[in-house]
């Protein structure tokens, strides 16, 4: 005769207790929550390293960096050198020619540096102006800001106008007799009269030079494109607790279901 709940083995189904298998035992479920907590804290890292701004090399191509770069440089070139020629045709020393206020085209030259200032101290001034050249290079190579990109090449520009008078004008009208490397005069006709006479290159150093520091100090909020904003690298992290709470709520009902079985 068959047992009244059908179990042949003609036992009750009992509660289990704490120390049967498949209980609810705590030591069970401790492994588990060292193991997520472990992934928690490795979360929190990978949040904290991707939280960091990133730098953007890919903004800005290496072909599109030299071509601003050289760009610039060539344009302050050729300007510098057709004012400059422009004053050495239709200016006469010691002429001036008055265009607005106190702005006036008055030739000079200057055998020292910018500003007519050092006077024959030429060749040292020219292999300033190199380095500098050969410094801006150097930075241009890793820069990915469009404003530093361009300021320097207007400093490159302005550089190489005045070696280029330096080198050429060796011997020729203002440059010392005898000659000797880099003793060329360089051409001034700026004159505001209240500073010394200067040229388009000394302007674009200057300039040049001022907004590349400016830029520099300022590259985060000038320049988004330079580094990635913290909202941005914020909304592409997910929070730490999310992935280990999905986790948990996993664990839990794969053991509910298996007891259920």
């Amino acid at each position: 005769m068959a047992e009244p709940n059908g179990n042949p083995d003609n036992t009750a189904d009992e509660p289990q207790t704490a120390g049967e298998p498949g209980a609810d035992d705590p030591a069970e479920v401790s492994p588990g929550e060292a193991i997520t907590s472990g992934d928690s804290s490795m979360g929190q890292r990978s949040t904290e390293s991707v939280a960091e701004p990133v730098r953007v090399g890919s903004a800005i191509s290496a072909r599109a960096r030299w071509a601003m770069v050289g760009a610039m440089a060539v344009i302050m070139v050729v300007l510098d050198q057709l004012t400059k020629a422009w004053a050495l045709n239709s200016l006469e020393i010691g002429q001036p020619r008055s265009v607005l206020g106190p702005l006036q085209m008055n030739l000079a030259f200057n055998t020292g540096m910018a500003f007519s200032r050092g006077a024959s101290s030429g060749p040292i001034i020219g292999l300033i102006a190199i380095a500098i050249t050969s410094a801006m290079i150097f930075f241009a190579r890793s820069s990915t800001s469009k404003i530093q990109l361009v300021a320097m090449g207007v400093v490159i520009g302005g550089a190489v106008g005045n070696v280029l008078d330096r080198l050429l004008r060796v011997g020729a009208l203002g440059s010392p007799p005898g000659g000797g490397f880099m003793s060329g005069a360089v051409v001034d006709f700026i004159d505001v009269q209240f500073w010394p006479i200067f040229n388009i290159a000394d302007t674009a150093v200057v300039v040049g030079g001022f907004v590349l520091a400016i830029s520099m100090l300022f590259i985060a909020e000038d320049d988004p494109g330079h580094t990635e904003s913290s909202a941005t690298a914020s909304s592409t992290t997910a929070e730490p607790g999310a992935g280990v709470a999905e986790k948990n709520g996993r664990n839990v009902n794969g053991q509910s279901d298996a007891r259920s079985d």
